[in-house]
């Protein structure tokens, strides 16, 4: 029976412990789409910027919840990453609307590793199905959306 107990506490604390690495990641891709906006808001592919922000920000909302439900305080900040992000973002914005773009990508790509590497752990079902059918095929979505408009 303790061992059963004891399993279950550390799946919830991997799962914690998951949700919260993506909550910063989550926080810190609404920050840099922030960014973005504010300096292209007035460009025509703008208000897919806004889209994309707005799912980062339902993942966001979804993963605090999941968060609290578990029994901890949600992560409030986006942490090391996102300063790196938001630096990035902000000197990318300085040489224009492709290098500003490629960095949005390169944040979603890293944000569809991050849910990947979680579904690799040991992670509660309802977290796992949280990832696998709602968060990750958001993010996959978002990328798809920034490569087209790159193209475009």
């Amino acid at each position: 029976m303790s061992t059963v107990i004891e399993a279950n506490t550390i799946t919830v604390q991997q799962t914690t412990e998951a949700c919260q690495n993506l909550l910063r990641g989550e926080i810190s891709a609404v920050e840099t789409y922030n960014l973005a906006i504010e300096k292209y808001g007035d460009q025509p592919f703008a208000d897919t910027l806004r889209q994309i922000r707005a799912n980062h920000l339902e993942n966001e909302r979804l993963l605090r919840e999941h968060v609290g439900w578990l029994g901890s305080e949600p992560a409030t900040g986006s942490g090391a990453w996102g300063v790196l992000v938001k630096t990035l973002q902000t000197g990318a914005n300085f040489f224009g609307e492709n290098a500003s773009l490629s960095v949005l990508k390169t944040g979603e790509e890293h944000g569809a590793k991050d849910y990947q590497d979680a579904l690799e752990g040991e992670l509660m079902r309802e977290a796992r199905e949280m990832i696998d059918r709602v968060l990750l095929p958001r993010v996959q979505s978002n990328l798809a959306t920034l490569e087209s408009i790159k193209e475009a």
